[in-house]
């Protein structure tokens, strides 16, 4: 595209051509999105795990790839078996103690908090009376739930194909990754052979501006989500949070989606005020305290974490990456979230190799006035050089 060339016609038309297979293209995502998120996450999940089977293959010389990989395989879920079986009887303590807090809190109007309007805490008790949140909390029907539940599991499923969708959702997730880390260079690779040969510089050149961004971007954000989770467990056990630990982990991992972690305030204000009506200390100094971690957490990612670990690997400002998720998101979802920055990559990195550089070279066509100006300097231009060379003339024949 030549933005020196006039808007006839035919490059309008091309143009409505462009914009309308760009949202033609939003749309099928949009309708496809439940199908191909589960295929985003297994290439997520790939990506991030490609320098660990990388290192198995190489530097540990397994000659097999497949033997790498599932190596690597086990040795994650390794790891997460062995937090789940640490977390679990933390978590059912903390979860009995809980629920018994809150069903005290709501069958009781006279345990209040005097630090907190009694008409907003009568919505939280009416919020709270449902039976299906209390429910979540109670060991006792978790239990009677499972038993009833799980054998009859098969029959449900079988009759619902969307609860056979989500019950092998993890299954369709794990197959994707062993599928693409399998063939992970041909797949890297083998796409540029499909490419017309005209545009294959451009969309190569692409390719290179997002592979160099989120090559760092997705390992890297990664490992800050999971130092801040560590932060977190360790900030929220410090102060007394009930489930503190539990949750400043989940709230860490959050932040795998940037400035998500921050919907964390909620429910840590909410165990800060069962913390304060167990307790009696100050429910606003527990919300202190909880905000306080937030902002340590806030600030140790900021300047230690991210200018480190990151660097600047996008190049994006924070505050276009947050647009960039809200305006993704509400389109596509949750995979919006997730392919939030790569798309806004491509577009910035497009702007910047084949936009930006016609922008700067376009200049706009001279005005009638500029016109007529140029002739008349042309015109007196070409009188001076008359009247230059009359006066040449005549000094030459008299000097002759």
């Amino acid at each position: 595209m030549s933005w020196n060339r006039p808007f006839t016609f035919d490059r309008v038309v091309r143009l409505v051509i462009r914009l309308a297979i760009l949202a033609g293209g939003i749309w099928l995502i949009n309708l496809l999105r439940s199908a191909l998120l589960p295929f985003a996450l297994g290439l997520l999940l790939a990506y991030l795990l490609e320098p660990a089977v990388r290192f198995f293959q190489v530097r540990l010389k397994f000659r097999n790839r497949i033997v790498s990989l599932f190596t690597v395989l086990a040795l994650v879920g390794l790891v997460i078996g062995g937090i789940f079986a640490a977390l679990t009887p933390l978590v059912v303590h903390e979860t009995t103690d809980l629920y018994y807090l809150v069903r005290r809190y709501v069958e009781n109007a006279e345990w209040t908090s005097g630090e907190l309007p009694h008409q907003l805490q009568e919505r939280i008790r009416e919020f709270l009376r449902d039976d299906d949140i209390l429910s979540l909390l109670d060991p006792k029907t978790l239990g009677d739930a499972a038993k009833t539940i799980l054998p009859r599991l098969w029959v449900v499923v079988s009759d619902s194909y969307s609860a056979l969708a989500g019950l092998l959702g993890l299954l369709i997730i794990l197959l994707y990754v062993i599928f693409i880390l399998a063939d992970y260079d041909k797949l890297i690779n083998g796409w540029k052979a499909f490419l017309p040969a005209k545009q294959s510089g451009q969309v190569e050149a692409l390719a290179t501006d997002f592979t160099s961004a989120m090559g760092v971007y997705f390992r890297a954000q990664s490992l800050i989500a999971l130092c801040n989770a560590l932060m977190f467990a360790l900030g929220f056990w410090l102060i007394g949070l009930p489930l503190g630990i539990v949750l400043g982990l989940l709230v860490g991992l959050l932040n795998l989606v940037p400035y998500l972690q921050n919907l964390g305030i909620i429910p840590a204000a909410f165990l800060a005020l069962m913390r304060s009506l167990e307790t009696g200390q100050s429910f606003w100094l527990l919300l202190a305290l909880v905000l306080v971690v937030f902002a340590v957490v806030g600030i140790v990612e900021q300047v230690i974490l991210t200018p480190r670990i990151m660097g600047h690997a996008t190049g994006l400002n924070p505050a276009f990456i947050l647009l960039s998720l809200s305006i993704w998101g509400s389109l596509l979802g949750l995979l919006g979230l997730v392919i939030a920055l790569p798309l806004t990559t491509v577009m910035v990195s497009y702007y910047r190799r084949f936009l930006l550089p016609e922008w700067q070279s376009w200049s706009p066509p001279p005005s009638a006035g500029e016109i007529a100006g140029e002739a008349a300097g042309e015109q007196t231009g070409e009188t001076s050089g008359k009247i230059r060379n009359d006066n040449d003339d005549d000094s030459g024949k008299g000097s002759v």
